[in-house]
């Protein structure tokens, strides 16, 4: 092998490994659907300028939540982060 990527991806262990193998099905599925949420949000009625505020809120906290993530995760922890952000959720 002499691809490093292809090694290190071969070679992770633990709680990297569990990560890197299933974050493609969490990426596929968020973009196959993510360009119909506009046609849902018109199906509910809402309008153009309702649908732009929305979307731009919701990229905005990506954003913003991509940049306190790991210091949120390093303070409260893995398990702890999880669970209460996806009660929050």
């Amino acid at each position: 092998m002499s691809n490093p990527l292809i090694k290190t991806l071969l070679e992770l262990r633990g709680n990297p490994r569990a990560c890197v193998y299933t974050e493609p099905l969490w990426g596929l599925s968020m973009n196959l659907c993510l360009p119909y949420a506009s046609v849902y949000m018109i199906a509910l009625g809402l309008s153009d300028v309702a649908i732009g505020c929305i979307t731009t809120v919701y990229l905005f906290s990506q954003v913003v939540f991509a940049f306190l993530s790991g210091p949120i995760t390093d303070k409260l922890g893995r398990r702890k982060t999880t669970a209460v952000f996806d009660f929050i959720a």
